[in-house]
């Protein structure tokens, strides 16, 4: 099916489904195990932007609408607030490969093989490997705010200490948007880290 054109309304609708659909896929993989349509979805980049979809999530009914992959490219973030594509697209792979594994586990026989236990210590390794980039961005994030509290403390001006707290919740925004899901979701975390560095005025 073609993208059509979309008013700004349905374009940013049409890229929260398709953010809360990969959500639930890597929350709960299972419940797709056996979707073509979803498989094949998550198998690039293009296919995801073009998804007509409907689903459950959050006891509401949703639809990802088709749109143009340029159009997604450059919405995601105002859609979102504090998604980038990149980090879209990381969900999109990460989703792939979260029902590859569900569909492998339900269709594996009882007995733990030694290409079964190879399989889940390589999964275990690299969800290990995820686990450490998401603590290293923490970090990264953690040493920024640190240093935007002290630069504060230096700025007398009322309207440079609003910019400065804006662009350090935006910097520290960014660079925890690089995690995988669920540890990029930045809505709360960003309101939260407002709220903290007005405190210090």
């Amino acid at each position: 099916m073609r993208p059509l054109k979309h008013k700004s309304s349905q374009v940013r609708d049409a890229i929260i489904a398709k953010v809360k659909l990969l959500q639930l896929i890597l929350d709960k993989p299972k419940l797709f195990i056996n979707d073509a349509t979803i498989k094949s979805a998550l198998k690039n980049q293009g296919a995801l932007a073009g998804l007509s979809y409907t689903f459950d999530a959050e006891d509401t009914t949703l639809s990802t609408t088709p749109i143009s992959l340029t159009t997604l490219k450059s919405k995601i973030f105002s859609a979102t607030d504090s998604i980038s594509f990149e980090n879209l697209d990381r969900m999109r792979t990460g989703a792939l490969e979260a029902l590859t594994a569900a569909e492998k586990r339900s269709t594996a026989s009882p007995p733990q093989t030694k290409l079964r236990l190879k399989e889940s210590n390589e999964f275990l390794e690299k969800a290990l490997e995820i686990q450490k980039e998401n603590n290293f961005h923490l970090l990264q994030a953690l040493l920024f705010a640190k240093s935007a509290l002290e630069s504060l403390n230096n700025v007398q001006n009322e309207k440079a200490r609003d910019r400065l707290i804006r662009e350090s919740t935006k910097t520290i925004a960014n660079i925890l948007s690089l995690n995988s899901y669920p540890f990029n979701q930045l809505e709360r975390l960003t309101y939260h880290m407002q709220t903290q560095l007005k405190v210090v005025k």
